[in-house]
């Protein structure tokens, strides 16, 4: 919760996600813009290449990350990092930029040995690396699995799971070819090694503090992303019953700055000064409430006795469920 309460406005904005959002959209149409083999052939990486010596392949092997050329696999890829997104309001910006950088360090490692033992043993031949960035997917696939609760719908009388349908994307994506395969493999793999903090590979592969600030500004700036409600940036569980939890948990933070303000309140005081609530602010705070799973006209009406105070509206109604 630690972590929650230290999201700022910039976590809000989403940069890193919207900037990915971008580049998977400009890396599709890219090659259609430029069709020419000579272009194609820096947008392809083989797999032969060296990671540890700087060469022009670095080039091939980055621009090959964020290209695609398949539309089903560019689509998927749209859809979950939409979905994913709530992972960097959880996170923070910074955090998830130096956790997502792991994640492609891990999962680039982890791709070029599988390669390199499946052409070497001749279980298949792989020549090139998949262009893609499956290892950005697929590594959050291991938070959404852990961390995201199933919550359940009927269907003609069957119970499915809400992300069963993300999870089909998810294998729509890795049967492409055996390239993509080993790539979502690497990726689901690095997800596990860096959740986990293991061989402390997410204290070894992180950016400076300093660059992270600049490019979450230039990102704001260049996205042209808006500000955000403070408290709403608290809010951004996956589900309903996150949300509420997320919320009781934030009250409890905060609940021993406002104990005093609760016991020497009354309903009377609470309810002449109701004439002074903003109707846009009562609007908002309702609306939140209502996101929540509370009751409009209930939500109001303790709005309305707590002159507007969402902490305590939220503590009372919570209460009385």
């Amino acid at each position: 919760m630690s972590e929650l309460l230290s999201i700022d406005d910039l976590s809000y904005k989403l940069p890193i996600t919207n900037f990915v959002f971008v580049v998977v959209i400009l890396g599709y149409c890219v090659p259609f813009l430029l069709s020419n083999s000579n272009v194609e052939s820096y947008l392809i990486c083989r797999s032969d290449f060296n990671l540890f010596i700087p060469s022009l392949d670095w080039i091939n092997f980055l621009l090959s990350r964020i290209v695609f050329f398949d539309f089903k696999n560019y689509f998927f890829t749209l859809v979950l990092i939409t979905i994913f997104r709530s992972f960097e309001k959880i996170y923070g910006s910074k955090k998830f930029a130096n956790y997502m950088f792991a994640n492609f360090i891990v999962s680039t490692i982890i791709e070029l040995i599988l390669i390199k033992l499946l052409n070497h043993f001749e279980i298949v031949n792989i020549p090139y690396l998949a262009n893609g960035c499956y290892s950005y997917i697929f590594a959050l696939f291991i938070n959404y699995c852990k961390d995201i609760p199933k919550e359940k719908f009927d269907f003609f009388g069957i119970s499915f799971s809400e992300k069963l349908l993300i999870y089909f994307f998810g294998l729509q994506m890795i049967f492409t070819s055996f390239n993509v395969l080993v790539s979502c493999i690497a990726g689901l793999l690095s997800g596990l090694v860096c959740r986990s903090n293991s061989f402390n590979v997410c204290d070894l592969f992180h950016l400076p503090d300093r660059f992270l600030v600049l490019l979450l500004k230039f990102l704001n700036i260049v996205l042209l992303t808006n500000n955000a409600p403070k408290e709403a940036s608290l809010i951004n569980g996956a589900t309903q019953s996150d949300r509420r939890n997320q919320y009781m948990e934030y009250m409890e933070q905060n609940l021993l700055n406002s104990q005093t303000n609760l016991a020497t309140t009354s309903n009377a005081t609470n309810q002449s000064s109701s004439n002074l609530i903003n109707e846009e602010e009562l609007q908002q705070n309702i609306n939140q409430l209502q996101e929540m799973g509370f009751d409009f006209e209930r939500a109001k009406q303790i709005l309305i006795e707590t002159n507007n105070d969402l902490s305590r509206a939220t503590h009372l109604l919570l209460e009385d469920n």
